[in-house]
């Protein structure tokens, strides 16, 4: 969540590759981004606050996090031919286990890293009842190897190859209380194989091409879901639901810069093209077990989406000002496909035209956006400097959202010879939605000196057709299998027509002494406010106010160093509809301890929330709905109480 936005409002991606996260209804059926990363192959992150559409096309609306895997000279120091990096982590928080290697080699000009993290872990300890937590049984492993082959003025030649796994096996525990389920299971596995290669080219001398870069990718998502439901009371209620989700890219980047030196100023010309294409399944099945009955269908019907991209950015220097503008086209066009599947019902009946005759083919979308920005920056002196950007951000729905169409029917009463009345609900594609669109503004100041640092931002941001999930559809009249209309919910996709979000954030830190030793305090300050201005209501995703205190002290040798941070949250603002859950403000208290035995060899203890506060994440709370809308429990959700993270990292 990035100044109150998130999901696929921030663009997310691993050396390049977009990395998407797919959800559909509200809260039922998600894989989360974290399925497919593994922080332990990766060498640098990079964030950026604010739309960034105009360098990174669609899903940058709200921000972007780049994510680049760890490189052999990551390993390397000068002058190193091999080196190998050994480490282990474990968090009492799941008690999880998770060692670690990394080892790399250079040969002339040829650099090669091949690295593996293994581990395994529980469910979370959460600070509340056992009969709150389920019971969770996982594990994860991730391979990655980087050749490099360098040439000319700091040019090279990369390849990439990374594979994750990561599966768990999670028990329900005391399922729901208003039905007769007596058991859940939940079991699923997640798998990524990717491969990028590419060329960063410098030229030697000044030319219309200073430098060249491209980059191409492949890259493979499958996340397997079984989900088994047991009623001991009625054994005709257990099944099992297998899901079977694919989301397959293929793409290439390819930027040129020119440098031009002038008399008056210099600039910086970056421009290129993007392009990739996506494709999109979901393949779902219904095993009825005491009726040895098997029906697939589809959720969401495949789907091929096709991005081209152009951009241009002119970074421009004189005396002591900067200017940046930029400008990005982009097309996506999203193409689905009907089958047998997606006609297909989710019960036993499984009478194709219940999902024929209320659902219909499934929709296409095409749009082309253009995004601008523009930024001026001006160096007060050596320390300071005040700036100002203008961003125009855009994001077409994506696939998931554009068809979550699905007649679901149910039988509620039976008699001697079968079900004698159904109930049902119906989700709903949308042939009308718009792409979301952004007009975002921030000024700031930052300051950097030898005693201290101080950061200031100011954001405004107005949103337009921005896109609701779980908008109220209304109703619809559908046919059930006895030939009866039945009035059943409508839940769709919608656009709402404003919405504004705007805030306050706020860095300093203080260096009593020198910066590498001794104490020093640091502050960060968030504050958010928004609002769906077509309704008059307050945004859930908004962050409640948040303020982040570090006390922290290195001792004169600089082989250790402890902090204790202090976190505050406020308490969120919620609509005035919602009745449910909504949690209280809190402060949590973490210690961390960093002890650097030799050159090659240092280790770190922390202790998380340290006076084993009960508390909760709104971002958690209104995700599920206020009182779990799977689980039917908030308490399900309180973040672990206290608990203890400690590791080590030895190269040589």
């Amino acid at each position: 969540n990035i100044r109150g936005v998130q999901g696929n409002r921030i663009l997310t991606q691993v050396d390049g590759i977009t990395i998407p996260r797919f959800n559909y209804g509200s809260g039922t059926f998600s894989a989360s981004r974290l399925n497919f990363i593994d922080f332990d192959s990766l060498g640098k992150i990079e964030v950026i606050k604010g739309a960034g559409s105009a360098l990174y096309g669609s899903d940058a609306l709200g921000g972007v996090v780049t994510l680049r895997s760890i490189r052999p000279d990551d390993i390397l120091q000068e002058g190193e031919e091999r080196a190998t990096d050994l480490g282990a982590k474990y968090n009492g928080s799941n008690n999880s286990y998770k060692p670690t290697i990394k080892t790399a080699f250079r040969d002339g000009n040829n650099e090669f890293l091949v690295s593996g993290s293994f581990s395994n872990f529980e469910e979370l300890k959460r600070n509340t009842d056992d009969i709150y937590i389920n019971d969770i049984d996982g594990d994860s492993n991730s391979y990655l190897a980087h050749y490099i082959r360098k040439f000319g003025n700091d040019s090279e030649f990369n390849v990439i190859l990374n594979s994750i796994n990561k599966n768990s096996d999670s028990i329900y525990t005391n399922y729901n209380s208003t039905t007769a389920y007596t058991g859940v299971n939940d079991f699923t596995e997640s798998n990524r194989t990717s491969i990028s290669t590419g060329i960063d080219w410098n030229s030697q001398e000044d030319s219309i091409l200073d430098g060249v870069k491209i980059q191409a990718y492949s890259n493979q998502m499958q996340y397997e879901n079984e989900y088994q439901v047991r009623n001991t009371a009625d054994p005709s209620d257990d099944e099992n639901t297998f899901d079977d989700l694919n989301q397959d890219s293929i793409g290439v980047n390819i930027k040129f810069t020119n440098n031009i030196k002038g008399e008056k100023y210099d600039q910086k010309i970056t421009y290129g093209f993007e392009g990739s294409k996506f494709d999109g399944s979901r393949l779902r099945t219904k095993v009825e077990i005491e009726a040895d009955e098997t029906s697939n269908y589809k959720s969401n019907p495949d789907s091929e989406t096709t991005r081209l991209g152009f951009y241009i950015q002119d970074e421009i220097t004189k005396d002591n000002w900067d200017f940046i503008v930029g400008l990005r086209y982009e097309n996506y066009d999203m193409d689905a496909t009907s089958d047998a599947e997606w006609f297909a019902t989710d019960e036993s009946t499984n009478d194709t035209n219940i999902q024929l005759n209320n659902v219909g083919e499934p929709n296409d979308f095409n749009d082309g956006n253009f995004a601008p920005s523009l930024k001026a920056l001006y160096r007060y002196n050596d320390d300071t400097n005040i700036y100002a950007k203008y961003d125009r951000g855009f994001r077409a729905p994506t696939w998931d959202e554009i068809n979550s169409s699905r007649v679901g029917v149910y039988p509620l009463t039976f008699g001697p010879f079968g079900p004698t009345s159904y109930g049902g609900y119906q989700t709903q594609g949308n042939p009308d939605l718009k792409a979301e669109t952004s007009n975002n503004f921030e000024i700031g100041l930052k300051n950097n000196n030898a005693k201290s640092d101080l950061s200031i931002a100011a954001f405004y941001s107005k949103y337009e057709n921005f896109l609701d999930k779980s908008a109220d559809g209304g109703e619809s009249d559908i046919t059930d299998p006895l030939g009866n209309t039945i009035t059943v919910p409508v839940i769709n996709t919608q656009n709402i027509d404003d919405v504004t979000i705007w805030g306050l954030e706020l860095y300093n830190a203080y260096y009593f002494n020198d910066r590498d030793n001794g104490f020093s305090i640091s502050n960060s300050l968030s504050y958010q406010k928004g609002q769906n201005d077509t309704e008059d209501e307050p945004l859930h995703t908004i962050q409640p106010f948040t303020a982040i205190n570090n006390l922290s002290y290195i001792f004169p040798n600089q082989r250790l160093v402890g902090s204790l941070v202090n976190t505050y949250v406020g308490t969120p603002t919620k609509r005035s509809d919602y009745t449910d859950y909504v949690p209280d403000g809190y402060i949590k208290t973490d210690i961390n301890l960093s002890y650097k035995f030799a050159d090659n060899f240092s280790s770190n203890l922390g202790i998380y929330n340290l006076f084993d506060k009960t508390y909760y994440k709104w971002s958690d709370i209104n995700a599920n709905g206020g009182s779990g809308t799977d689980d039917l429990a908030y308490q399900r959700y309180a973040q672990p109480g206290r608990s203890i993270q400690a590791g080590f990292t030895w190269k040589f």
